[in-house]
């Protein structure tokens, strides 16, 4: 389940970039030649893989927080790759939405739907910070940290294909 965990992650927080990125071609430009967009997915998908393994191969370790299997918080090889990974992602979804946002002519329904998606983007991730946080600190988590943290991240994957149906259709 670490694998499976860390891989989803990486996987769904460079996914989502080139998600904002594509929308961002499509608002102001043409979409690019669907093999580089497939290419791009598979690098996503095998570097998102590579990354997981890490633990696998001795390098660092997945262990249980409430129940379930993660990435080590207190480890600073994960913890330096995790914030390599979602800061960008966060900060580079935001800004091609806040780009798409300000072009004029969008209608009110496609503007609430990319202010829904980078709230549920940021709201998957935003937790992981205090996670590293407390780990590299070697602190106490407070009581269920973990756990909410994974419901919000996997709560962006259900509401993700929601937003994308009825805003972005």
């Amino acid at each position: 389940m670490g694998f499976y965990s860390a891989f989803a992650t990486y996987s769904s927080q460079m996914a989502t970039l080139l998600i904002a990125y594509l929308t961002y071609r499509i608002v102001f430009s043409t979409v690019p030649k669907w093999e580089y967009v497939a290419l791009v997915g598979l690098a996503i998908f095998v570097l998102s893989g590579l990354i997981s393994m890490l633990p696998l191969i001795g390098v660092a370790s997945y262990v249980k927080y409430d129940g379930f299997c993660y990435i080590d918080y207190r480890d600073v090889t994960h913890c330096v790759l995790w914030l390599l990974i979602m800061v960008p992602c966060v900060f580079g979804v935001l800004l091609l939405y806040v780009q798409i946002y300000k072009r004029s002519g969008l209608s009110k329904t496609v503007r609430f739907g990319l202010l829904g998606f980078w709230f549920v983007f940021l709201c998957g991730w935003v937790l992981g910070i205090p996670l590293i946080g407390f780990g590299l600190s070697n602190s106490e988590y407070p009581d269920n940290l973990n756990l909410v943290s994974a419901i919000l991240g996997h709560l962006m994957n259900l509401i993700n294909p929601l937003l994308y149906g009825i805003f972005w259709y």
